[in-house]
């Protein structure tokens, strides 16, 4: 069985909320066919959760019936009293070979929140990284020469590409200095959206899969 929860715009009515178990969609779900029937909007369905995420990444949510079903309900972070998202910094920069993105603040689920880099790779697959970036011990940068046109990575992007020679290797040079921006992240019970102004839209992490997609912050 699958749960249902469908918004339906009903006449003279604001929102309504149904919930429906059914092991297919609208059509096996008689309640749900009559109130459609007499609906002014068109339904959508998203998991049956408690709260629905606000701001840019509430959009995209409720917008895709598809991906709101993928990542399931927001849940929240550790030590936090309620759903968000919630605000974090963020920071972003292409490569040769795909992107990072710097989070403030990001766990998995149970466990303690850290600062986090993510590897995106141009095949849809992502890596995460603890940032261990200390400016009272490591430096600004490896003072390397890059290629005409490229740059060399800075600050906690720079200390894991000189460190670690797969991603090194994976994403090549980067493209454009480094930008941080506010943003936001909302943990979800399969994966997290992360909305950063840096990155000009919001990354999805899905968790089962280990792959991302991206929204434009166009939406």
């Amino acid at each position: 069985m699958r749960i249902r929860l469908v918004s339906v715009a009903l006449i003279g009515l604001s929102m309504a909320t149904l919930a429906c178990s059914v092991p297919a969609w609208a059509s096996e779900c008689p309640v749900l066919s009559a109130l459609t029937s007499a609906s002014a909007g068109t339904p959508q369905a998203v998991p049956f959760c408690d709260s629905v995420p606000g701001d840019f990444i509430g959009a995209i949510y409720v917008a895709d019936p598809d991906l709101a079903m993928e990542l399931g309900c927001p849940v929240q972070f550790n030590g936090f009293p309620s759903v968000g998202p919630f605000d974090v910094q963020t920071s972003f920069e292409p490569f040769e070979n795909g992107w990072m993105l710097w989070v403030s603040m990001y766990a998995p689920p149970g466990e303690e929140l850290r600062q986090t880099i993510f590897v995106l790779l141009p095949d849809g697959s992502y890596q995460a990284f603890d940032d261990h970036f200390d400016p009272s011990v490591d430096p600004f940068s490896g003072g390397e020469t890059p290629p005409t046109g490229l740059f060399e990575p800075i600050l906690g992007f720079g200390k894991l590409w000189r460190e670690n020679a797969e991603v090194r290797e994976l994403l090549g040079w980067a493209t454009a200095p480094e930008a941080g921006a506010p943003g936001q992240v909302q943990p979800f019970e399969h994966g997290v959206m992360i909305h950063s102004q840096a990155a000009g839209g919001a990354y999805i992490l899905f968790y089962r899969s280990g792959t991302w997609d991206f929204r434009p912050l166009t939406f």
